[in-house]
């Protein structure tokens, strides 16, 4: 969620006193979607990609009964935020129009917590950010990348063109990222399934996962908007570079071995 964040991952105001559960989205039900600005196609993608989030109780509801999910647009959002209604610094994020709890975990762990492979390889991230700097870039981790009208994921990494100064007074969008990161342990799945067709269908021109079960990288390039997949994808193994994209076309080679725990 937008700004600094909290390490109270629970907002009683969203979820009627009770703590949400991993994954679990926050929707507005609505059995008239006309007034979403949207074409009924992307209406349709948008509820069928929306159901990778949802509950199966959450899915019967709306495959046996008819009702459809208006989603939230980020400007919404930022209202939820700004009035309270959502707790500013919950780990929660926006995709597909859904309020989502963010999964830090490692794989078989409490879902609530922050696994301690996840946690070092997002403070590793921040490494680079000197030497992105002179490549007139920086690294942002766990911070927000706006691509409107119905996503603001806070993915683990992204290397974006120019400093933070440049954006005191304005949002983070896909023009503005060169490469998103996020660090993948129990939400290995998610990353590729729900998380990388927004990327691509945003134009992020590279997605990174680290991938920590399989000790490896996945690196994803040329997107292809509108189809929610990338044309090119390469793993990436210890003894293996990856080049990071960074401003300029020029590039910031790492060695796989610095991303992994």
């Amino acid at each position: 969620m937008r700004n600094s964040r909290n390490k109270n991952g629970t907002d009683s105001s969203v979820a009627a006193g009770k703590p949400l559960r991993t994954r679990e989205p926050l929707g507005i039900p609505a059995r008239d979607v006309s007034r979403a600005r949207q074409s009924s196609t992307s209406t349709r993608t948008l509820n069928d990609r929306s159901e990778r989030l949802m509950t199966n109780r959450q899915r019967e509801l709306i495959r046996e009964n008819g009702v459809r999910l208006m989603p939230l647009r980020v400007d919404q959002y930022h209202d939820m935020i700004a009035s309270g209604i959502l707790q500013e610094g919950a780990p929660y994020e926006l995709l597909d129009g859904l309020i989502v709890r963010k999964d830090r975990s490692g794989v078989g762990e409490n879902p609530m917590s922050v696994g301690l492979g996840h946690a070092w390889a997002v403070k590793n991230l921040g490494n680079f950010d000197a030497k992105l700097r002179r490549l007139r870039c920086h690294m942002q981790t766990q911070q927000p990348v706006t691509l409107a009208p119905y996503h603001e994921p806070e993915p683990d990494g992204a290397i974006v063109v120019g400093s933070i100064d440049d954006y005191r007074k304005k949002h983070i969008t896909a023009k503005d990222v060169l490469c998103i990161i996020e660090v993948a342990d129990s939400s290995l799945q998610f990353d590729r399934k729900v998380k990388l067709p927004i990327y691509a269908d945003s134009g992020i021109p590279q997605y990174v996962i680290i991938n920590l079960p399989e000790r490896l990288v996945e690196l994803y390039e040329q997107p292809l908007p509108g189809m929610g997949r990338y044309a090119r994808s390469t793993t990436l193994r210890p003894g293996q570079s990856i080049a990071l994209r960074a401003a300029a076309g020029r590039e910031l080679k790492v060695p796989i071995r610095r991303l992994l725990p």
